[in-house]
């Protein structure tokens, strides 16, 4: 069994290129992502995007719920499955309250002042992805940058092999 920082930094240098703008960040990323352990607790995964990256939302749900997959379904949902039905606040907090007895973990990815952000930002174990702003406890990324796109795919491949990880006991957290 592995440490998790040296997991991801295995994992970051294994892929080479498409990953080695993660490699001088391997440490805050992995204290981060550290808190995707919350699941061997029975927590839920909620994962959250703004606006501009609902094709992330889409296909990071879809990578980590696929059946290729080889290990138990997890308790990951989309924010979209209970935003439609209503948009405040307290009513989600209390609905995923009520829901997930064992509690929730968020995942966001997108701008600071999009107010699902807001909701993220509110849990202090949240795992944050924010666009063209820095803050402590949040993993910075240019919305700007051209190769956004394919950045955003490594980190789903990442947290995707972290959770495998972290389920079958592969490192220690």
């Amino acid at each position: 069994m592995q440490e998790f920082n040296n997991f991801i930094r295995n994992y970051i240098r294994s892929k080479r290129y498409d990953y080695s703008w993660l490699d001088q960040k391997s440490l805050e990323l992995s204290e981060l992502l550290k808190r995707l352990k919350y699941l061997l607790d029975a927590r839920a995964i909620i994962i959250l995007c703004d606006k501009e990256r609902e094709w992330y939302l889409h296909y990071l749900t879809n990578l980590l719920n696929s059946s290729k997959n080889n290990r138990p379904l997890l308790p990951i949902f989309s924010l979209r499955d209970f935003y439609s039905a209503t948009s405040n606040e307290d009513l989600i907090n209390d609905l995923f309250s009520l829901s997930f007895q064992n509690g929730h973990t968020y995942i966001y990815f997108g701008k600071d002042n999009d107010k699902l952000a807001k909701i993220a930002k509110n849990k202090n174990d949240s795992i944050l992805f924010i666009f063209d702003e820095e803050y402590s406890n949040a993993f910075y990324l240019n919305s700007k940058d051209e190769n956004l796109d394919i950045k955003l795919i490594s980190l789903a491949n990442l947290i995707n092999a972290c959770l495998d990880a972290i389920v079958f006991n592969k490192v220690n957290i």
